[in-house]
């Protein structure tokens, strides 16, 4: 990442576009707590995050990484897997706010409709995994590559509700697409 600094203001969309290796994974990977740079701070407010417990700074966040793992257990698990004592109204809204509802009500079993990674499609999976981020209530999301995977018409609808989701909470995006960041 060489020198950077940028500032990512609360309750706003940003994101990081670039090519392979223009540094968009490490900057992620130092937002998130899981690299200490070398050099320089990364702050949380005015907080430098190397003095904030990591448990604390976590619980306030979410990501939606590209390769979103499926549990084998039922949809509603899935999604329960993001905040453990979330309730059943809890994950149906967090379904209906990733725009997964729908299908899921029409599964025979519903919410009890046991999937992996082989069940589903990508974007039910991404729509899932944007479920099992959202039920934690996230002041910070954060997003990496989230349509890398999906056909462009499937990463058009899922950047959609990405985009009517990110109201009222910090979005970080990282994408390679400059259409997944407009």
């Amino acid at each position: 990442l060489g020198h950077a600094t940028f500032d990512v203001p609360k309750g706003e969309v940003v994101a990081f576009v670039g090519a392979s290796g223009s540094g968009k994974s490490t900057a992620l990977q130092l937002l998130l707590g899981l690299h200490a740079p070398s050099s320089g701070r990364v702050t949380i407010g005015d907080n430098d995050l190397r003095h904030v417990p990591l448990n604390e700074y976590w619980s306030r966040l979410s990501a939606v990484f590209q390769d979103s793992l499926l549990f084998h257990t039922s949809i509603a698990d899935n999604i329960r897997s993001g905040k453990l004592e979330a309730t059943a109204e809890e994950v149906e809204r967090a379904a209906r706010a990733a725009d997964i509802h729908d299908w899921v009500k029409s599964l025979p079993e519903g919410y009890d409709t046991l999937v992996s990674g082989d069940t589903c499609s990508g974007g039910q999976r991404q729509r899932l995994a944007l479920a099992r981020a959202l039920v934690r209530e996230p002041e910070l999301l954060v997003l990496d590559e989230p349509t890398s995977a999906l056909d462009a018409a499937t990463g058009a609808a899922v950047m959609s509700t990405l985009r009517q989701v990110s109201t009222g909470r910090t979005v970080v995006l990282v994408t390679h697409h400059l259409r997944d960041a407009s």
